[in-house]
């Protein structure tokens, strides 16, 4: 699995920087970043034994901004298919956390 995991990652848009960390008991974590938008907070993802057959998952995040885009992103993940590869949940994830943002930012007068 970490090797498929590994060219996953390879192939991840531009805008995303992802670490892959191995974890004791199998299952793999994937820390990504977004290159873009830089006050963006981290995500960590865990890539189950079973993945592809078992879609990965996030940890919860330790800041506000962080909690706001995964509550949106647990509402836009219940719109998809039950089983998603780490690419479309990380595309799922930059579309919310784009969207707090904006959501987030001053209103121009």
């Amino acid at each position: 699995m970490p090797m498929m995991v590994d060219s996953e990652i390879e192939r991840l848009p531009p805008f995303f920087k992802a670490d892959l960390i191995n974890r004791d008991r199998g299952d793999l974590e994937v820390v990504v970043k977004h290159k873009t938008y830089h006050i963006a907070p981290k995500i960590t993802m865990v890539i189950p034994t079973k993945y592809p057959d078992q879609s990965p998952w996030v940890k919860d995040s330790q800041n506000k901004l962080g909690k706001e885009v995964e509550s949106a992103l647990k509402n836009r993940l219940v719109t998809l298919p039950v089983t998603l590869t780490l690419t479309q949940i990380l595309l799922a994830w930059d579309f919310c956390m784009k969207r707090v943002l904006r959501q987030r930012a001053p209103v121009k007068s």
